[in-house]
C-alpha cells in the first residue's frame, strides 16, 4: 500500500449558509456524511457502512452522489489518496463544523 496524495486539513474557514450550502445539506444523509467527516477521513465504503449504523441504509452509488454534490459545494474534499492492492482508494474530509439543534 503506498499513499499517492496525502495533506493535513484543519479548521480555518467560518461558513455561512449559502443556497448552495443549504441545497447540499437538505438531505439527512448528506448532513451526516459532514458531520463524520469532520471527525475522520473516510473512504465512501467507509461512510456507506458508518451510515448503515445509524440507519441510512444506501447504496455505494449513492454515497458517491452525495460525496459528489458534497464536493461541488465546496463542504468537503479529498485528503488522501492511497493505492489499495491495485485501487485507488479516495479518503474524504472537511474543515466545516455543523451546528445542529438535536
Amino acid at each position: 500500500m503506498s499513499t499517492l496524495l496525502e495533506k493535513p486539513i484543519r479548521v480555518n474557514r467560518v461558513v455561512t449558509i449559502s443556497v448552495e450550502h443549504a441545497r447540499a445539506l437538505e438531505d439527512p444523509a448528506r448532513a451526516k456524511i459532514v458531520g463524520m467527516l469532520y471527525h475522520k477521513r473516510l473512504t465512501a465504503e467507509q461512510i456507506a457502512k458508518e451510515l448503515q449504523k445509524n440507519g441510512h441504509n444506501k447504496a455505494i452509488t449513492t454515497i458517491r452522489h452525495h460525496l459528489d454534490i458534497l464536493k461541488e459545494s465546496g463542504l468537503i474534499e479529498v485528503v488522501k489518496i492511497e493505492e489499495v492492492r491495485g485501487a485507488v482508494a479516495k479518503y474524504y474530509g472537511t474543515s466545516i463544523k455543523l451546528i445542529a439543534d438535536h
